[in-house]
């Protein structure tokens, strides 16, 4: 049918140090905070501790500060958001596989809200404030101001609490999508496209599996765009089409005009669709290649 007319990267580990107040005279240099680029994954939308792990592993390749929450604890979780994102660290839950992940990020300060036996390994623990800001002894760096990253919300839910925290720390913008699939939404094709080594995470099942979610998004970024906009013919479109082949009116409309008029008479169909139906309607022409 033809149409008718119509690896990682490191930043910010030379920022301006932020507050996190040191409470040591020999406080270290800054800190390296590296973000990933060009990843592609899809996060639970529950803040379980499986989910703010792989949230840490989407956007983070180190992080020498990381906030640690007690999944038993919710009412300090808000406290554990808000200092995360501040200074820009992810924020785990607490289970058997968080020490893993904090040997992977590289952390040597732990910002806790948990128990405070929970081992943690040769780390210095914070305790974690209600309100204010830690006392550190690692000096951070700045989150990125407009980072790279996007996070893509399944359409007609939000992302908020711990979850949000750690992409507000990478600062990724957060996207509400109108489709579950990132090449059917408009606003998140530009932003993909604007953003070509940006990290892209989708949060909900509606985007799918891993794989399915990292070809879409692929596909967002590099497809042409096709007449009258966007870069997928359907569910979006409905097409008119005319059928047969150019100088034989025995197979179809197609040919019992020259190609000009052919144009004309399927955008007059198209003009008689439009007003029954919803979503925009393309014309087309379907050509017979052989007979």
């Amino acid at each position: 049918m033809l149409l008718a007319g119509g690896g990682a990267v490191t930043a910010c580990a030379a920022c301006t140090a932020l507050e996190g107040v040191p409470s040591e005279s020999s406080a270290v240099s800054v800190a390296p905070i590296r973000l990933t680029s060009g990843r592609t994954a899809v996060l639970p939308s529950r803040p379980t501790a499986e989910a703010l792990r792989a949230a840490s592993q989407a956007f983070f390749d180190a992080a020498a500060v990381v906030v640690v929450a007690d999944p038993n604890e919710r009412t300090r979780w808000p406290a554990a958001a808000r200092v995360a994102g501040d200074l820009g660290i992810p924020v785990l839950l607490a289970d058997d596989r968080l020490t893993a992940e904090l040997d992977r990020l590289g952390a040597t300060e732990i910002i806790s809200y948990a128990d405070p036996a929970l081992p943690l390994g040769e780390r210095r623990i914070v305790p974690g404030p209600d309100s204010g800001r830690p006392h550190l002894k690692t000096r951070l760096p700045h989150a990125p101001a407009g980072g790279r990253a996007v996070l893509l919300t399944e359409p007609g839910t939000r992302v908020t609490g711990l979850l949000a925290a750690t992409a507000r720390a990478a600062g990724a913008t957060i996207l509400a999508a109108t489709a579950a699939d990132p090449r059917a939404d408009p606003a998140t094709v530009t932003r993909v496209r604007d953003r070509p080594d940006a990290t892209v995470v989708g949060v909900g099942t509606a985007f799918g599996d891993a794989d399915r979610f990292a070809a879409r998004v692929h596909t967002a970024r590099t497809a042409p765009e096709l007449p009258g906009g966007g870069i997928l013919a359907l569910p979006a479109n409905h097409f008119i089409a005319i059928y047969g082949h150019p100088g034989t009116p025995s197979l179809g409309l197609l040919g019992e005009q020259d190609a000009e008029a052919a144009v004309t008479r399927v955008r007059d169909l198209v003009a008689q669709y439009a007003a029954l139906v919803p979503g925009p309607v393309r014309p087309a022409f379907e050509l017979i290649a052989t007979v």
